[in-house]
């Protein structure tokens, strides 16, 4: 009787860490939320390698996309009262955040250099006026399920005040 417990115990706990193994579904980073005051929106999930647990071993998928900068249909504007944003993950990440911006005059232009945008834990620091934004995440290490995915948004931050 412990043996058949201790064996469905064990059998349980694997089918858990097989999670939407044999549903078809296509494994992909955690959704990223991106809140500023009252409104959200979701970003857009960008290029990615994602890994995970099948029956058959690891099963990995890499999805390129779009440039940021070649979706200007699919990013609709977030428009920001505040200096910062909150990023809100479905799964949080296990290392830092990186992110990097783009003026929203360089629409259609994937060629154009990117900015450096400073992150703080789950906040990144809004530039004034129209930019696409980009930010990196990881989850896992080395070989074990987990991966890496990119995430587009378009945000209208708080205009700078007029000096006195």
């Amino acid at each position: 009787m412990k043996k058949n417990a201790l064996f469905l115990l064990a059998a349980v706990s694997l089918l858990t860490l097989l999670g939407a193994c044999g549903t078809g579904e296509v494994p992909k980073p955690p959704a990223l939320v991106v809140v500023a005051g009252e409104e959200s929106h979701q970003a857009l999930l960008g290029t990615y390698t994602w890994r995970r647990l099948s029956l058959g071993g690891m099963e990995e998928v890499c999805a390129d996309s779009p440039h940021p900068l070649d979706c200007q249909e699919d990013l609709p504007l977030l428009e920001a009262r505040q200096a910062v944003v909150r990023l809100q993950f479905a799964q949080a990440p296990d290392g830092p955040l990186s992110a990097r911006c783009w003026s929203d005059r360089q629409w259609g232009n994937p060629l154009a250099d990117s900015q450096t945008v400073t992150v703080t834990g789950d906040t990144l620091s809004l530039r004034p006026g129209g930019w696409i934004y980009e930010v990196t995440a990881r989850w896992g290490g080395g070989w074990g399920p987990g991966g890496e995915g990119c995430y587009a948004f378009y945000a209208m931050g708080p205009a700078i005040p007029a000096p006195s």
